[in-house]
C-alpha cells in the first residue's frame, strides 16, 4: 500500500486541505483569580473518578488537565479506572484484521501519560455503579467519588439473533481483530490444500460481513485486497474469493445522503464486493448465514459489524431515577444525568438531547472526543467557580472512508464530496493526524509502505 501522506498530497485541492481540520471554537480559560476557587475551599480533597480511557475518556482528561489551574491540583484527587491500560485506535482495527497494520501499532499507552499529569491510574474491571452511595464497585474494591465521569464506550450488539454470538466474530477490540485475521488466513490455507473445487472450498473462500456501516464497508473492501495480496505470489493455485456485505437497510449509510450512498455502493460493486441490501440476518449457524428472504450464504468466515451497545456497567444505572433509552443514558445539555448532577456520561453510553441541527449524536469516535472535551472544560470551569455557560452541541466534521487500496470516499460538513485516489489520501492524512504519538504514526506509515511484506509475515503462507 502506498503511503498517502507521502504520495498524493499534491493531488488534493487546496480548498480540501483547508477543510481537513475544522476550526474548533476555543473556550477562554477561566481567570480563577477573579472568580475564586471552589476546590481550594474544600476541607477534603475533591474526589473525581473517570471510568474509561477510550476516545471520550482521554479527551476529557487532556482538556480537564489543560484548563484546571496547576496550583489547584493539590486540592483534588483524580482517579482513572479501566480494565486496559491503552487506547485502541479503532478506525484502523479493520486494517489489523486484514494484515495491513501490526496490532501493536494501533495501541496507545495511557497509564504513563495519566501519571505524568499527576493523576492516578488503576487497572480494574468495573462491576457496577452505586449513584446513591456515590461509589464505583470494581473487582479490586470500591472507589468513592464526589464527581463521576463515565466513558466506558460500547460493546458489540448481536440483537439476540440466533447463532451470532457462537458463529460470528465481532470487530470491536484488538483481540477480535486478530481473530478475524487468523480466521481468514486459516481458511485460505485450507482452501489451497484442497485438491477438488466444490462447496467446501467455496465456504472457505467466502467472507460474509454483516453490517453496512463504516466498519463493515472498510472491512469488506480490505478483505478483497487481502485475498489479492495472498494470491500475488502463488502461481500454482489461485484462490478465488467472494466477499458479501449484508445490510438491513435498502442503502448503505443512507444517513449521509442518497448521492453519497449511491456512489459508495457503486465503488464497492466495482471493487468486487457483493451487496445484499434490504435483508435481515435471521440466523447464523456453523456453516453460513440465513437471510430474511430465505436464502443462505455458505461461509466459514462470518464477521459482525452490525451494531453496538453501551457497556454492561450502564445497566447498573437502570433505575427509576435514571432514564435509559436503547441502552444509552439520557443526559442533560451539560452531559450530566438529570437526577444525579455529579455524574457525567460521555461517548457511546451517552444520549444527549436533540437540537435543531441534529436528530441524534452518533456513536462515533469523533462524537466521543467532542463530548469528552466539553465535559473536561466544563468541569474545570465549575471547579474554578465559573458559572455554567455553553451547552454541548455536536458538530459533524464529515465522513472519511477507505474503500480499498488507493480508493476512498469523503464527505465534508459543507457537503463537498471526494472519491477515488484523492479521497483515499485525505482519509490517510486525517486519520494519521488523529493518532496521538509520533511513534504510532511512524509505525503505521512503515506498515503501509511495506504492507506486502508484513502480510507475508503474518500469514505464514509461502
Amino acid at each position: 500500500m502506498v503511503v498517502p501522506i507521502i504520495f498524493g498530497i499534491s493531488d488534493i485541492p487546496l480548498q480540501v486541505i483547508s477543510k481537513l481540520m475544522p476550526a474548533i471554537e476555543e473556550i477562554e480559560k477561566p481567570n480563577c483569580d477573579e472568580v475564586g476557587l471552589n476546590v481550594s475551599k474544600r476541607e477534603k480533597k475533591l474526589r473525581l473518578v473517570l471510568l474509561g480511557t477510550g476516545f471520550a475518556g482521554l479527551s476529557f482528561i487532556e482538556n480537564f488537565n489543560n484548563y484546571i489551574p496547576t496550583r489547584e491540583k493539590d486540592s483534588l484527587e483524580l482517579t482513572v479506572i479501566d480494565s486496559r491500560d491503552y487506547l485502541l485506535f479503532s478506525p484502523f482495527l479493520y486494517e489489523v484484521a486484514t494484515g495491513q497494520i501490526n496490532e501493536s501499532h494501533v495501541l496507545v499507552p495511557v497509564a504513563n501519560k495519566i501519571g505524568s499529569y499527576g493523576y492516578k491510574f488503576i487497572r480494574a474491571d468495573v462491576k457496577r455503579i452505586d449513584p446513591f452511595e456515590n461509589k464505583v464497585i470494581t473487582l479490586g474494591g470500591q472507589f468513592p467519588y464526589d464527581i463521576l465521569v463515565i466513558a466506558l464506550g460500547s460493546e458489540s450488539n448481536d440483537y439476540g439473533i440466533e447463532g451470532v454470538s457462537e458463529n460470528a466474530i465481532p470487530l470491536k477490540n484488538i483481540e477480535e481483530g486478530i481473530r478475524v485475521r487468523k480466521r481468514i488466513l486459516e481458511s485460505y490455507k485450507k482452501a489451497i490444500n484442497i485438491e477438488t473445487i466444490g462447496d467446501a472450498v467455496d465456504a472457505l473462500t467466502t467472507v460474509v460481513v454483516i453490517g453496512g456501516g463504516a466498519a463493515g464497508v472498510e472491512l469488506s473492501a480490505s478483505v478483497i485486497d487481502l485475498f489479492e495480496g495472498l494470491n500475488r505470489n502463488r502461481k500454482n493455485r489461485i484462490v478465488r474469493s467472494k466477499v458479501v456485505l449484508v445490510e438491513m437497510q435498502e442503502h448503505l449509510m443512507i444517513d449521509q445522503g442518497k448521492k453519497f450512498s449511491n456512489r459508495l455502493e457503486r465503488m464497492l460493486a466495482e471493487k468486487g464486493v457483493e451487496l445484499q441490501l434490504g435483508k435481515r440476518v435471521v440466523k447464523v449457524d456453523s456453516d453460513g448465514v440465513i437471510l430474511s428472504d430465505g436464502s443462505k450464504i455458505a461461509s466459514q468466515n462470518i464477521f459482525w459489524t452490525a451494531g453496538v451497545k453501551p457497556s454492561r456497567v450502564i445497566s447498573s444505572l437502570e433505575d427509576k431515577f435514571v432514564n435509559v433509552k436503547k441502552g444509552r443514558v439520557v443526559v442533560d445539555p451539560y452531559l450530566s444525568i438529570p437526577s444525579f448532577h455529579n455524574i457525567y456520561v460521555v461517548g457511546d453510553s451517552a444520549l444527549p438531547p436533540k437540537s435543531l441541527e441534529q436528530d441524534f449524536v452518533p456513536q462515533t469516535a469523533a462524537a466521543a472526543v467532542q463530548e469528552g472535551k466539553f465535559v473536561g472544560i466544563h468541569l474545570a470551569h465549575i471547579l474554578c467557580g465559573k458559572s455554567k455557560k455553553d451547552v454541548f452541541c455536536y458538530r459533524n466534521h464529515g465522513v472519511f472512508l477507505s474503500v480499498g487500496h488507493r480508493s476512498g470516499i469523503c464527505k465534508f460538513s459543507t457537503g463537498l464530496m471526494l472519491t477515488g485516489y484523492s479521497a483515499w489520501a485525505v482519509w490517510g492524512i486525517v486519520h494519521l493526524l488523529k493518532i496521538e504519538t509520533l511513534k504510532n504514526k511512524l509505525d503505521i506509515l512503515f506498515d503501509w509502505t511495506f504492507a506486502r511484506f508484513h502480510l507475508e509475515t503474518v500469514s505464514g503462507i509461502t
